[in-house]
C-alpha cells in the first residue's frame, strides 16, 4: 500500500492491472525517484532469512558492508541525512544526488562510504525532503537533473 505521501506524487495503485495472472504486481516506490510497476513474491520467514544471509555473503564479499552490519556504531546525530546535505550543500541552492553522494562520501568516508544518489535520494524523502529537478551548477548554463534544494533541506530540519 502506498501512502499520501506517494499519492501526493501522482503513484496510485488503482490503476494497476487486476484479476489472479498479475497477483504481485505493485508499484515499487521510495528505491529511486522513479517509481516502476514490477512483480513481488512472497518471502516467508524461512526464505528472507536465506536471502539475507547470501546477500550478506555478497556485500562481505564485495567489501561493502558498512556501519551497524560491520557492528560500527554510529550515534544517530552522526546520521543525521539532512544535517549531513546542509552541510556538503555550502553555498549551493541545491544539489544533484549524484554530486551530493560525491559530497558526502568525501567528507565523511566511514559514515557515507556506500552512499549513492539513490541511497541519499531515498534516505532524505524519508526525512520528507522532496526530490525534484535542479538546475546546477549554480551561475552558469545548468542542467536540470533530479537532487535536493536547501530550502526543502532547511524545512525538513525544523521539523
Amino acid at each position: 500500500m502506498l501512502g499520501n505521501e506517494a499519492y501526493g506524487e501522482g503513484y496510485d495503485c488503482s490503476g494497476l492491472p487486476l484479476g489472479d495472472e498479475y497477483r504481485g504486481v505493485g508499484i515499487l516506490y521510495g528505491l529511486t525517484d522513479d517509481a516502476p510497476t514490477v512483480r513481488t513474491y512472497l518471502a516467508d520467514g524461512e526464505d528472507a532469512e536465506v536471502i539475507c544471509l547470501a546477500a550478506r555473503k555478497l556485500r562481505e564479499k564485495a567489501r561493502t558492508l558498512s556501519g551497524d552490519a560491520l557492528g560500527v556504531e554510529v550515534a544517530e546525530a552522526e546520521s543525521d541525512i539532512v544535517a549531513d546535505l546542509l552541510e556538503v550543500m555550502g553555498s549551493d541552492s541545491g544539489l544533484w544526488w549524484e554530486t551530493a553522494a560525491e559530497r558526502l562520501a568525501a567528507r565523511w568516508p566511514m559514515r557515507h562510504a556506500d552512499a549513492t544518489a539513490e541511497s541519499i535520494s531515498a534516505a532524505a524523502r524519508a526525512r520528507g525532503v522532496t526530490s525534484g529537478d535542479v538546475r546546477w551548477p549554480p551561475g552558469r548554463t545548468g542542467t536540470n537533473r533530479k537532487g535536493c534544494k536547501k530550502s526543502d533541506l532547511a524545512a525538513a530540519a525544523r521539523r
